[in-house]
């Protein structure tokens, strides 16, 4: 059994951000302000514990969590536009108050030297009890829009219920099935009730103790009750399109892992690859389709009791179909989009160097890029420039024993990430009319860090003979 409890206090002096405003302004506009992160609290109980059966070697689990996040910072006025004429604030400050509950059990029995079952059931609760309250809306500290907007204090509920087992056909064949019902219930969006029910089943072959081949396929349905147009329509929305996350959706997948080593050598080699398909046959606008392809190779080999390497490469294709309206009505154009990822990696561990140096080195590069071809009634095709981002990461770490119990270490790492996105280049925070950015930049950096630090280890040794802190 656990009994536990904690707490986040978080205390923000620095209460707004003000900036001249970089657009020809009328009096009293020159600046805008925007405020920053207010204070909170987050406090939170748990209880959770385990118990062992001996009949049928089950094991029961169980965990609960309770917490309470309030928020009660005064706000800042509409504007600091003193040209600018406002209702008062509805009410000095939000006394915000969200309630979590988290819930999980699990049972694991083996009733079979050839079966093992399991059960699990998870609940979470977020239940946002902050009053909704009517706003005036202000734009940028220039003018009044004469609007009024009210704030959505977002609750749900969400239980997950997973069912799975695996029984040893053969002694060499394993085949394994579980079956998944996720439930969820929101307040204030455009979908209430959503299930998802998944069903998946796997086979796993290990002829012998180099090979072992693992492959496993399934599906997944999302369904939903409704989809509130009217709701979408209050937002300003097509009320015809569907967001992802919450529209009807049918997925496919499998997956084969074949892992291999050689007889009496210390190379071992696993090659893996994944396909999905995802349908939103029920959208007519928003995403469509979407496929995900990948293929991952990872080759290790210790060279020695003291020196290992390892290689990795992987490859990973996401093409997706997106239908659109220019006239907000029904769909006139579309979208596919194609994204391509590249990774590399490779590294080594050579321990007692010298006796007592430990050298480990880790390199990694990925690269990515995406196209996107549009089709419309009215333009005809064409095709935005590419995205590009590339990433290079080098780590190395020496360690140095002093003695059995001491240890320094010294860590260097170097990493380069450079991305281009036409979106982002060349527009500064007045560049586009009427609106106003923070002028952002494409990510172009280089990264160098030195670290220094030791571990001490406290305590004598066990009855293995092994060191054990106190």
């Amino acid at each position: 059994m656990k009994l536990a409890y904690y707490a986040s206090l978080f205390d923000n002096s620095n209460t707004e951000l003000r900036w001249d405003n970089p657009f020809t302004s009328s009096p009293g506009a020159e600046q805008a302000a925007l405020a920053q992160p207010p204070d909170n609290t987050f406090h939170q109980v748990s209880l959770s514990g385990s118990y062992r059966f001996t009949p049928y070697r089950t094991v029961v689990a169980f965990s609960g969590a309770f917490g309470s996040i309030e928020q009660d910072e005064l706000f800042l006025p509409y504007t600091i536009n003193p040209n600018i004429s406002t209702a008062a604030l509805p009410q000095t400050q939000l006394d915000g108050e969200v309630d979590t509950t988290n819930l999980a059990f699990t049972l694991t029995s083996r009733p079979h030297s050839k079966i093992r079952l399991k059960l699990a059931y998870r609940y979470d609760e977020r239940d946002n009890r902050t009053s909704q309250m009517t706003w005036n809306r202000v734009i940028a500290d220039t003018f009044n829009s004469g609007e009024v907007e009210t704030n959505v204090p977002y609750s749900f509920e969400r239980s997950k219920l997973n069912l799975s087992g695996h029984f040893d056909l053969f002694k060499t064949v394993r085949i394994s099935g579980g079956y998944d019902r996720t439930t969820t219930d929101r307040d204030f969006q455009e979908v209430a009730e959503q299930t998802e029910d998944s069903g998946w089943g796997r086979v796993r072959w290990r002829p012998n103790g180099y090979i072992e081949v693992s492959a496993r396929g399934g599906a997944s349905e999302r369904d939903i009750d409704r989809y509130d147009e009217t709701f979408a329509a209050s937002l300003g929305q097509n009320p015809l399109m569907r967001k992802f996350n919450l529209a009807y959706r049918y997925r496919q997948f499998g997956d084969l892992t074949i892992s291999a080593s050689l007889p009496e050598r210390p190379v071992s080699l696993t090659l893996n690859a994944l396909y999905a398909n995802d349908d939103y046959r029920q959208s007519q606008l928003g995403l469509i389709e979407g496929d995900d392809l990948r293929f991952a190779a990872d080759l290790s080999w210790s060279i020695s009791d003291t020196a290992s390497m390892y290689l990795n490469a992987g490859f990973e294709s996401i093409e997706s179909q997106q239908a659109g309206s220019e006239q907000f009505s029904t769909p006139d154009w579309r979208a596919t989009i194609s994204d391509d990822f590249y990774t590399a990696g490779a590294g080594f561990r050579v321990k007692q160097v010298a006796d007592k140096f430990d050298l480990q080195f880790d390199y990694l590069r990925s690269q990515g890029t995406s196209e996107i071809d549009v089709g419309s009634a009215s333009g005809g095709l064409s095709r935005f420039p590419d995205l590009e981002s590339t990433l290079g990461s080098l780590r190395v770490r020496l360690s140095y024993r002093v003695s059995e119990r001491l240890e320094v270490a010294l860590r260097l790492r170097h990493e380069r990430f450079e991305a281009e996105d036409w979106g982002l280049e060349g527009v500064g925070p007045a560049t586009i009319p009427v609106v106003l950015t923070l002028g952002a930049e494409p990510y172009d950096y280089d990264v160098f860090i030195v670290g220094l630090g030791f571990r001490y280890l406290i305590g004598g040794a066990d009855s293995t003979g092994e060191s054990s802190p106190d």
